[in-house]
């Protein structure tokens, strides 16, 4: 049973998600350093996938975007949205976010 993986920053849920995968192979390892958690699961992310039982569940609430997507299909959805991400972008949804604000307060 192969673990599913999220990216997260927390070092804490890197070091569970990294044990619970050791765990699912047959043997368990303790990582105490956030960089070797950060290398080993940098390493493994393709061996991570989403249960069918979570994707079978989570598809029909949140259909197969990007959030179900894996591998091809994620990277397609991924290159569609990055440019939102783009600093420029994330500066004005800031100040959108002000005037939006204000209206509503309004």
């Amino acid at each position: 049973m192969a673990s599913s993986l999220l990216l997260f920053t927390s070092t804490a849920v890197l070091l569970v998600l990294a044990l619970i995968y050791l765990k699912t192979r047959g043997f368990l390892a303790f990582l105490r350093r956030s960089q070797e958690t950060g290398c080993y699961v940098a390493r493994t992310y393709p061996h991570f996938g989403k249960s069918s039982q979570r994707a079978r569940i989570s598809a029909q609430v949140l259909g197969n975007g990007i959030f179900m997507a894996e591998g091809p299909q994620w990277k397609h959805s991924r290159s569609i949205i990055k440019p939102i991400f783009a600093k420029a972008e994330v500066g004005s949804m800031t100040m959108m976010a002000k005037h939006l604000a204000r209206d509503v307060a309004l």
